[in-house]
């Protein structure tokens, strides 16, 4: 009895400590589909990347397909501190860069049209979304909360002083103008001007030294203003919603409240509350934004004058970001099933239990390309929801991409490897939802004109008010 009992502690001791292991952190080593497997599945191999990964501690900490001039790219990070794009459509390493501290990523990537946003510990970093290049870096006074948020004229942090802080970008062109007549404004603080370093370039410390001491390193570059600071009710863990002049946040407790960005520190409508809590990240399609919770249901949200659109019970909770496509939208429920709605009026169309995460759709082929709980790769019939066939060849790729832009799939796993995969009979991509058209770029700078920031766009309405709550696009 008591080996029985010594041998029973051994399994539990070994198995639960895998049990409890967070999927996507898995190193493995998956061999690429086999063509006559994917020919059966009316699938061909795009391309094949490999990133390169400091072993097995290190992997993929986060990949975002997001769209840029005339298509769409990866942006990833890696926990030891990468960052790279990569083209969509043929797999070509277009950057990478190491920022910051080793396997101190604190966030996901946000972007503008310039320039892609690193959150390193309490470290903004900027960098040339082209190149790759360093454009500043800036010391956040608290932690993020949240993802950040950006457009071309300001940064949106979430932080842990229960602020919506609003920075306003600097004007590179201009800093690069002073730059080169010497007239650059100096950037460093008082801390930074008393600093000591040492050999190895590590700041010297006494007994009454901060922590946050150790790890401060001097600002480089221009630097971003701050503008507003808006004290949040609910504390804001989601990525901030955008539309082309309000900004939704979702709070952890489920809240939804907005701003207008040109006057941020107060709120743009009155507040929507669910009876649930919010733990997943918001869908968005143009101006509405589409908000899972625990209380089993899905609200559809204008950003601009924040109605509620339309309220659907799901049935059960959603366990990952809402794919929004232009007609439908699909929402993985309790890592077991895949609902189709219908995006105009969230009516549900079918629902599927072989699969638990939804990749991409084809709306040529009528088809919807899902993993189930295992990793198989699940194809499903777009227009009855019926599952057509399974491969569990795609099983050890443990970071699928959410692609709701296009009909590709993609799939990677924390050795490195990123596979693309699509339609035989599509060569270039099928559009599935149109990315927001780019706003236009703001006019040179004048000479004279001060450094610090981009002029904020200005409110709509009469002398900057926000709108009164129910104003704004009518359902």
């Amino acid at each position: 009895m008591n080996r029985l009992l010594f041998s029973t502690f051994l399994l539990i001791a070994f198995v639960a400590p895998l049990a409890a292991q967070d999927i996507p952190r898995l190193y493995t080593d998956p061999a690429l589909p086999a063509r006559e497997a994917l020919d059966r599945l009316r699938l061909k191999t795009a391309w094949t990347a490999k990133l390169p990964t400091d072993g097995r501690r290190d992997g993929f900490f986060t990949l975002q397909l997001v769209p840029r001039k005339n298509g769409f790219e990866l942006l990833i990070q890696t926990r030891s501190g990468a960052v790279t794009s990569v083209d969509a459509e043929t797999g070509r390493v277009r950057w990478s860069t190491r920022v910051g501290v080793p396997f101190r990523g604190a966030q996901p990537l946000a972007y503008n049209r310039e320039s892609v946003f690193v959150i390193n510990n309490i470290q903004v970093f900027a960098l040339d979304r082209d190149t790759g290049r360093l454009q500043w870096e800036f010391e956040m006074p608290e932690g993020a909360t949240a993802p950040p948020a950006a457009d071309d004229d300001q940064l949106y942090l979430a932080l842990s002083n229960g602020r919506l802080t609003t920075y306003g970008l600097p004007n590179l062109a201009l800093y690069a103008q002073l730059a080169k007549k010497g007239k650059t404004p100096g950037s460093m603080g008082g801390l930074e001007s008393t600093r000591v370093r040492k050999g190895t370039d590590v700041p010297a410390i006494g007994p009454r030294s901060k922590l946050r001491e150790t790890y401060h390193s001097v600002a480089e570059g221009p630097q971003p203003i701050e503008r507003t600071a808006y004290p949040t009710e609910d504390h804001i863990e989601g990525t901030p919603v955008q539309s082309q002049d309000r900004l939704l946040l979702v709070g952890a407790s489920g809240e939804i409240s907005g701003l207008a960005k040109a006057a941020a520190n107060r709120p743009a409508w009155k507040s929507l509350h669910t009876r649930g809590k919010i733990a997943i990240p918001a869908g968005q399609h143009e101006d509405t934004a589409y908000v899972a919770s625990t209380d089993f249901n899905i609200y559809a949200v204008n950003i601009s004058g924040g109605q509620l659109l339309w309220r659907r019970a799901l049935g059960g909770t959603a366990s990952d970001r809402p794919a929004v496509l232009d007609d439908n939208l699909y929402v993985a429920l309790d890592r077991s099933s895949l609902a189709q709605l219908g995006r105009a009026d969230g009516n549900e169309q079918w629902r599927n239990d072989d699969a638990s995460r939804f990749l991409a759709a084809n709306k040529k082929a009528g088809f919807v390309y899902a993993m189930d709980r295992h990793g198989r790769l699940v194809v499903i019939d777009r227009e009855r929801g019926t599952t057509l066939s399974t491969y569990d060849g795609t099983s050890e790729f443990v970071a699928p991409i959410q692609n709701d832009w296009t009909d590709r799939i993609y799939l990677a796993a924390n050795n490195g490897v990123i596979i693309c995969l699509r339609d035989r009979d599509a060569e270039t991509p099928i559009i599935m939802k149109q990315p927001p058209k780019e706003r236009t770029p703001l006019p040179p700078p004048k000479p004279g004109e001060k450094p610090g920031g981009k002029p904020p766009p200005k409110p709509e309405g009469d002398g900057g008010k926000p709108p009164a709550p129910g104003e704004g696009v009518k359902p």
